[in-house]
């Protein structure tokens, strides 16, 4: 694979939640001529299981094992709001495209949905079963979850209904809305990926799947290409236009998270310990940035979850620690 040695004016943002009682520190390998900054935001977030930015850049949200959620002010680094959510862990977070609401779904069967500004609690959606995945239609009327039922469901949210059910095979790891907000993609446990019109959560297409859980989807910003990443270290992309797919890779660890860069020259691959910049037509490694961590605590900071953040940023969240935000720039 061809490697490159830098990425001209781009700028990354990481977030990082670290180890506590660790020294982290990091290295970047094919590339030399970057600059480093870092900025510590807040105490210690124990589980962090994802995250969510606010659709200003104002605002992440972070989520996991202890049933809270924290909000923090990018810009100034102060917790604007903490409380406790659900009754057991929380696996997704996300904001309604006008950023005055956000939703939260959880291991104990309810997705609830908050007033950003107020932090109440709008409306509960109870559940048969956990609730692993949740994603806000386009245009915000609607809620999409997924959960270990099987059972991908279409809420009205406002009114508390349920507008169509539909039956997978395994449970819905993930899920993922395009940016024109037309498909909705569907990860699932036994690695099955499918393609959903979000109107009216109709079939749409049906991708060659993986031998491993789906573990992160994401969709690029002209929405034509989908890109996959599974438990066994499987990255892929696919063209949804043509149902071909146009690239693949095998990484070092379980990939945790894949982001497009917000002009959709880059994917983004976020595995345990290593973030990783690949140039999206070609697949050609242009960066790795590893983490490496020192301390009581030994691997327990791997990387949980990413986002792009409104001006280009990648955030990043590990499993333990206070939050830094990093800036790279070449």
């Amino acid at each position: 694979m061809k490697k490159k040695t830098s990425i001209k004016h781009l700028i990354v943002a990481l977030v990082l939640f670290l180890g506590i009682g660790s020294v982290c520190w990091w290295y970047l390998q094919g590339a030399n001529d970057v600059f480093m900054t870092r900025k510590t935001i807040g105490g210690s977030h124990i589980g962090a299981l994802c995250l969510a930015i606010s659709p200003d850049g104002v605002l992440v949200v972070a989520a996991g094992s202890s049933r809270c959620v924290t909000a923090w002010d990018l810009t100034s680094g102060r917790i604007r709001f903490e409380f406790m959510a659900h009754e057991d862990l929380i696996n997704g977070v996300c904001f309604s495209p006008d950023g005055k609401h956000f939703g939260t779904a959880s291991d104990d069967g309810t997705v609830k949905v908050w007033d950003t500004s107020t932090c109440r609690e709008i409306v509960c959606l109870k559940h048969d079963s956990r609730v692993l995945a949740l994603v806000f239609s386009s245009d915000g009327r609607f809620l999409f979850s997924g959960t270990s039922g099987e059972q991908i469901s279409q809420w009205d949210w406002a009114r508390e209904q349920v507008t169509n059910v539909v039956t997978s095979n395994a449970n819905v790891q993930v899920l993922a809305i395009s940016p024109d907000g037309t498909l909705i993609a569907s990860g699932m446990r036994d690695g099955s990926i499918r393609t959903w019109q979000a109107g009216r959560l109709v079939g749409s297409g049906v991708l060659v799947g993986t031998m491993s859980s789906v573990e992160t989807l994401s969709f690029s910003p002209d929405s034509r290409m989908l890109a996959i990443g599974d438990s066994s270290n499987n990255v892929m992309i696919w063209n949804l236009e043509s149902g071909n797919m146009i690239g693949s890779l095998t990484m070092n660890c379980i990939v945790a998270s894949l982001r497009f860069s917000s002009d959709g020259r880059f994917l983004f691959v976020g595995c345990r310990h290593t973030l990783t910049v690949l140039e999206t037509e070609t697949f050609d490694e242009v960066q790795v940035t590893r983490f490496r961590q020192l301390g009581n605590l030994g691997s327990l900071g791997f990387l949980r979850d990413m986002r792009i953040a409104p001006d280009g940023g990648v955030v990043m969240i590990f499993a333990f620690g206070p939050i830094q935000v990093w800036h790279l720039k070449q």
